[in-house]
């Protein structure tokens, strides 16, 4: 197996099980193409992937861990007192956010 057909066959390990169907679509149409027409699908496919990829190591670097004992309602206050500039989010001078409005 040539290195260009074992990438194929990685990105097509890689891929989730319902996106299958659609690259097989694209196999089929693939093989009535000229040579061109044929690197313009791989290009696109594989840019496609590397987009998707990127997206997702995006993603993930924004997931972290939370440990077990954190305190979510000292979190909420510190958050809203960072950006809002005041500690109780819901009344502000006796008034509720309600009446504000």
């Amino acid at each position: 197996m040539t290195a260009l057909r074992q990438k194929a066959v990685n990105m097509l390990k890689e891929l989730p099980k319902e996106n299958l169907p659609e690259i097989i679509v694209v196999m089929k149409k693939y093989k009535n193409k000229s040579e061109e027409e044929k690197r313009k699908v791989w290009r696109v496919l594989e840019e496609s992937f590397l987009k998707n990829n990127k997206d997702f190591d995006e993603l993930m670097e924004l997931c972290k861990n939370v440990p077990k004992d954190l305190d979510y309602k000292k979190e909420l206050e510190e958050s809203r007192e960072e950006r809002f500039g005041y500690e109780n989010n819901h009344s502000r001078r006796g008034k509720t956010w309600l009446q504000h409005s």
